[in-house]
């Protein structure tokens, strides 16, 4: 749970950390030599940086080396290998925590880390979760063992725990705060949040009020125009230091959020009245009844109201949908010619006097240009990918080693210089965008690929939200021209039948009433 420190997302992410540290680090740490030090530490450095929660998330990740005897040979960051590593205690006491569980069962241990293994004060719970790993793998004897720790940093608001959902297998809760967002405050302080809707770093004077006498208690706020409904719940004695506040915060049900309600309970409610509708007419059919001899007037003006409301309903919810997924499209057509332009730019600084950026390129470090533009890339010649900076998923073979086909008959054959194509990871569908560096001649020497994952679920978000909210006003809208129809029906009818009954009435040779 949440309130006890436990997230299944961490954990994957550190069990593919050792998992990668047992295959690259294997050979070197066998191997003694200067070359080998170097190779080892330029690997460590490469697996921090390159984890999903490195690059995902602010994390504070450490990846340790120690010797068969427990003693810290090495420990590294992402920014490197750090120099003082002797004198980390903490090292020395999770894998102290760890060690009997792995022996137990060799293997890789992934775990939470006990209050006894922290480093600081227990109130504090310094490394929150902790992974040791034996080198060789799969062996009784040990060469070397791998430890990687992780703790939550300091959070800023709006900041969780960063590995996205597109990344993760299947059953690993990836829903599970879809909506909500969580936080811990500690002396009504901020130290750890996930979701993006608590804006505060510390809690407000009036909620500490509350808190000083009651334990739990709900609450309607509104941060930025927008209200949410927001649940407080104090962990221990008041007076007591280590005592913690847990706060759940859900968007509150707004005006339009009802629109997205009575879509579904309409869509429900015509369906099963098209089942009743249809089993009237069979009866109706049955027995004879149909086609009907006679409708009365006031029935066809509302049979005339209610296929105008349906028909006006379907062509604008189609012309809306459109409109939408266009609308979409464009944004991230435009998202992806400003990223590929940033990448262009970067690449422009970097170049010599008359180089081409395609040299650029290729010369420099994909995962150096990516840090710079912030952006993740793919980098392909002649169609197949060379370099890419999701190492990671291209190992999981979530990433195609090819370029498209359309693509490259855009770029290659039709000379176009951007290129936008489908891509999936599972059954999540995004977009990436791709740019041809070419030389003197005008011919594609290298592409550069930016795809669009994080961008492409908000806005897939954002299009679910906007098209439920444009068919429950549709709806709405059909049930007002149905309320309109009757009121004229009843209009028209009245008046019409009043008109009949008098000419029947002179027919039958009544000239008085």
């Amino acid at each position: 749970s949440f309130e006890q420190g436990q997230d299944p997302r961490v954990l994957y992410s550190i069990r593919q950390v050792l998992r990668s540290a047992s295959k690259a680090l294997a050979r070197p740490l066998r191997t003694e030599g200067q070359e080998a030090r170097t190779q080892t530490d330029s690997i460590a450095t490469r697996l921090v940086r390159r984890s999903l929660l490195s690059s995902l998330s602010t994390y504070e990740v450490r990846l340790s080396v120690l010797a068969p005897d427990g003693t810290i040979s090495r420990q590294y960051t992402p920014d490197g290998r750090l120099e003082e590593e002797s004198s980390d205690q903490a090292a020395r006491a999770v894998f102290s925590a760890l060690r009997p569980t792995y022996e137990q069962r060799p293997g890789p241990v992934v775990e939470r880390l006990p209050r006894e293994a922290t480093v600081r004060a227990a109130g504090e719970r310094r490394f929150q979760y902790a992974g040791l790993l034996g080198l060789p793998a799969a062996t009784d004897s040990v060469d070397a063992w791998v430890l990687v720790r992780i703790e939550p940093q300091s959070l800023l608001p709006g900041t969780d725990f960063g590995v996205s959902r597109m990344l993760l297998p299947d059953g690993s809760f990836g829903d599970l705060y879809a909506e909500l967002s969580l936080a811990e405050f500690r002396d009504g302080t901020l130290v750890r949040s996930v979701g993006r809707d608590f804006g505060r770093t510390r809690l407000q004077p009036a909620e500490q009020e509350r808190l000083q006498t009651r334990s739990a208690f709900w609450q309607q706020e509104t941060v930025r125009g927008r209200k949410y409904l927001t649940y407080y719940h104090r962990f221990g004695p008041n007076e007591d230091a280590s005592s913690s506040t847990a706060a759940v915060r859900i968007p509150a049900i707004l005006s339009f959020d009802h629109l997205y309600y009575l879509l579904r309970l309409t869509v429900a409610g015509l369906c099963v009245g098209l089942v009743v509708y249809l089993l009237g007419l069979y009866v109706r059919y049955r027995r004879g009844r149909l086609p009907a001899t006679q409708v009365r007037f006031r029935d066809k003006v509302l049979n005339a109201f209610l296929v105008v409301g349906i028909v006006s309903m379907g062509a604008v919810g189609v012309v809306g949908m459109r409109v939408v997924t266009g609308e979409n499209e464009r944004i991230i057509e435009r998202q992806m010619h400003e990223h590929l332009s940033r990448v262009e730019e970067t690449l422009a600084l970097e170049a010599g006097s008359d180089e081409p950026l395609w040299q650029v390129a290729e010369r420099m470090n994909v995962d150096t240009l990516a840090a710079r533009v912030g952006l993740d890339l793919h980098l392909y010649r002649d169609g197949r990918l060379i370099r890419t900076s999701q190492a990671r998923l291209l190992r999981d073979g979530l990433v195609n080693e090819r370029l498209p086909g359309a693509v490259y008959h855009e770029l290659n054959d039709e000379a176009h210089r951007f290129v936008s194509a489908e891509a999936t990871i599972g059954e999540f569908r995004y977009r990436v965008g791709y740019r041809a560096l070419i030389d003197g001649e005008g011919r594609p020497k290298l592409v550069i690929g930016v795809p669009t994952l994080t961008q492409q679920e908000q806005l897939q978000e954002e299009k679910s939200r906007t098209l439920a909210y444009l068919f429950g006003a549709l709806l709405l809208l059909v049930v007002v021209v149905m309320l309109t129809g009757v009121v004229l029906a009843n209009a028209l009818a009245r008046p019409i039948a009043q008109l009949r009954e008098g000419l029947e009435a002179v027919g039958k040779g009544r000239f008085t009433r």
